[in-house]
């Protein structure tokens, strides 16, 4: 037998729950009995001599409803100690003073235990809120982490995009493909630095022991080589910028060490034609693995392909060895919550992204290579500050999600 039975998790949250909630309701009668304004935290700040960041997330933090988010605003028990002393005002806030330092304590007692730090205590619980999109704390938090991935990795960039734009074949019963990607802004933090950019598998997987199927692809752009699908007008670099590897499976294409800094920054733009053998929508991946500020993932369906049931997004932790064959969910490992909701845009005039200043341009060089006119297609979009990496991103029509 155990020596203890650890508590389940409905029963820790619980628990949680009621301690903040005691220390909410124990600030607001402090803040009551001291005779300040409940409503607004520069009258609180005034009448108590405080300072006036602190005064907002104590006010903040007191009437949140939903006590999951009111952690973010928690001060730490220095901030609410040094509130708690500014309100002893002699015995009529005495009373009010000692169920608010209890409270604290208590909290303080249950955050180390639960979460072994205050700052993985709040984390854990922001995580259950009842609307954690309505909260930037998750962008907030993957902005730190992008800041560090950049630094250990040594590049970045402003934006990575990624686009499919699905087709009827002259085949009626096939479905063909044109896909593009791009890199904006990328730049080198380090001159040692070097990073695969661009990948073409040679064959499609798929699990249900079907045989692999070999797609033939060619290039958007007829100044290239057919075996590289670099856009030449959309950047600053040539084929002969990239090096290039071969396996059994892929190519893989990659920038290498090179110059440093914002003046070495340059735009990469993808594309080619991919002619595939399948009847049906793909479902797209996008491996997210490189640290960049906003991903966009644009797929255009011709309107002939759009069905009842909705697009869905799912992310998947790629840390665990996700593979890098078709986006099954069970070919990757740990299903990942995305806040963004994924966008239908029909008309064209709203496809243009304000990060991209060439994305008209570049949408249009795409769409060229493929017979149907622009307004034939319905655009689903979901756009990621700062993904978390590394990852896959997988959009498919769904029934669920």
């Amino acid at each position: 037998m155990p020596r203890h039975q650890t508590p389940t998790s409905e029963f820790l949250l619980e628990e949680c729950k009621t301690a903040l909630q005691t220390l909410q309701g124990a600030l607001l009668s402090l803040i009551k009995a001291c005779g300040a304004d409940q409503d607004h935290a520069f009258a609180l700040s005034q009448r108590l001599d405080l300072d006036k960041s602190l005064a907002w997330r104590i006010m903040r933090f007191s009437k949140e409803h939903d006590v999951n988010q009111a952690v973010e605003y928690l001060p730490g028990d220095s901030g609410l100690n040094i509130f708690i002393n500014k309100c002893q005002r002699g015995s009529s806030t005495r009373g009010a003073s000692d169920r608010a330092q209890k409270a604290t304590a208590d909290l303080s007692s249950l955050a180390k235990r639960v979460g072994g730090s205050r700052s993985a205590f709040k984390n854990m619980l922001m995580q259950g809120g009842a609307n954690p999109a309505r909260s930037m704390s998750q962008i907030a938090l993957r902005k730190q982490a992008f800041m560090a991935n950049e630094a250990i990795w040594g590049i970045r960039a402003s934006v990575r995009w990624k686009c499919w734009i699905q087709f009827p074949a002259k085949d009626p019963t096939k479905v063909h493909l044109v896909r593009g990607d791009a890199f904006i802004g990328l730049t080198r933090l380090r001159g040692n630095v070097s990073w695969p950019l661009y990948r073409r598998s040679f064959f499609h997987y798929a699990n249900k022991k079907i045989k692999h199927l070999q797609p033939t692809s060619t290039a958007v752009d007829k100044k290239t080589s057919h075996d590289f699908p670099l856009l030449t007008g959309f950047g600053t670099l040539t084929a002969k910028d990239f090096t290039a590897n071969h396996t059994s499976t892929e190519y893989v294409w990659s920038l290498p060490a090179g110059s440093i800094g914002k003046d070495a920054a340059t735009d990469c733009f993808f594309g080619e034609i991919v002619h595939t053998e399948s009847t049906e929508p793909l479902a797209t991946l996008t491996r997210l693995d490189l640290p960049v500020e906003e991903a966009v993932i644009d797929i255009f369906l011709h309107n002939s392909l759009l069905k009842k049931i909705p697009m869905h997004a799912y992310l998947f932790n790629c840390m665990t060895g996700g593979g890098m064959g078709d986006p099954e969910p069970n070919r990757e490992s740990d299903l990942m919550p995305l806040i963004e909701a994924v966008e239908v845009l029909p008309q064209a005039d709203l496809w243009p992204v304000k990060s991209m200043a060439m994305y008209s341009a570049a949408a249009e060089t795409l769409f060229n290579a493929q017979p149907f006119a622009q307004s034939e297609f319905t655009l689903h979009r979901i756009s990621i500050k700062y993904p978390a990496i590394p990852t896959a991103l997988v959009m498919k029509l769904s029934d669920k999600l």
